[in-house]
């Protein structure tokens, strides 16, 4: 992820917005996840928001400056509905919901706005 920040900044000097959009809906109910799918799971949620928010920070910092500067994380309803046959990943959704309204309030003052999408079935 790095080396693609590097490589934006390098091309277009700037970057003010960053969309982290990632996901799956595995479908399985507490009994039936394992603890390797539960694992799965959090760490391609969580790190779809941290890793490029991570890399990408900094541009956008230098952004704020002028204007302010942007981070979208496409979510899912599953964070304020969970499903019981989608347990894993309604779980995981409502912990980056979590984390998306702590980066935005730890944020703000740097003017990066931060913002959740949620959404449904597509």
């Amino acid at each position: 992820m790095s080396a693609f920040a590097q490589a934006v900044q390098a091309r277009f000097g700037r970057t003010d917005m960053l969309v982290n959009n990632t996901g799956q809906g595995r479908v399985s109910t507490f009994a039936d996840t394992t603890d390797d799918a539960w694992r799965e799971e959090l760490d391609m949620n969580y790190f779809s928001v941290l890793s490029p928010t991570r890399a990408f920070l900094p541009m956008l910092r230098d952004a704020a400056v002028d204007k302010t500067a942007s981070i979208v994380c496409v979510n899912s309803l599953l964070a304020l509905q969970p499903e019981p046959h989608m347990v894993a990943t309604s779980s995981a959704r409502a912990g980056v919901q979590n984390l998306i309204k702590s980066l935005a309030v730890e944020l703000a003052p740097q003017r990066v706005r931060v913002n959740s999408i949620l959404i449904g079935i597509v």
